[in-house]
């Protein structure tokens, strides 16, 4: 059952923290993502109604650089991992397509035998309760050549 969420005499939720530096990088943005955003939501003022703002069209309020250099920064994506990069030309690469076509027709190609195995014995073993069906080994007996039998020297050890 998971954890009582809500108003109540029950604890609450417990999160597990992340053992990565890059699980807490992201958990600590995370985090302060929403307190900005917490932030920001109680200290807004009531927002103007229409009429308001068909009298005011143009924004006359103070222009906050701090604020508009720190979401640029927010806003340009992370430097790409060139293995990421790599990863992604090479799925993208011609060679690529042909080998995942050829893999899907093969695919295609083995699925009506598999198929056909499986249904076959699935109907030979539906019925569960004639107990010479389902005790007994479908498999075709193996053609090979008989092995070499050897004596085997037991050794003990611990005596």
């Amino acid at each position: 059952m998971r954890g009582y969420e809500g108003e109540g005499g029950k604890s609450k939720r417990r999160r597990k923290k992340p053992k990565t530096l890059k699980g807490q990088a992201v958990s600590q943005e995370t985090e302060r993502a929403s307190q900005q955003f917490i932030e920001s939501m109680q200290s807004q003022p009531n927002q103007p109604n229409s009429s308001q703002l068909s009298r005011e069209p143009y924004f006359t309020g103070p222009l906050n650089n701090e604020n508009h250099e720190q979401s640029v920064g927010r806003i340009t994506p992370d430097p790409v991992d060139p293995q990421v990069e790599s990863l992604s030309q090479y799925f993208q690469n011609q060679h690529h397509e042909h080998r995942h076509v050829l893999e899907e027709q093969q695919w295609a190609d083995v699925y009506g035998p598999m198929f056909s195995s499986f249904y076959d014995c699935a109907a030979k073993t539906a019925n569960w309760g004639d107990i010479e069906k389902w005790n007994s080994d479908w498999k075709p007996t193996c053609g090979c050549i008989p092995t070499r039998k050897r004596p085997v020297v037991l050794v003990d050890i611990l005596s």
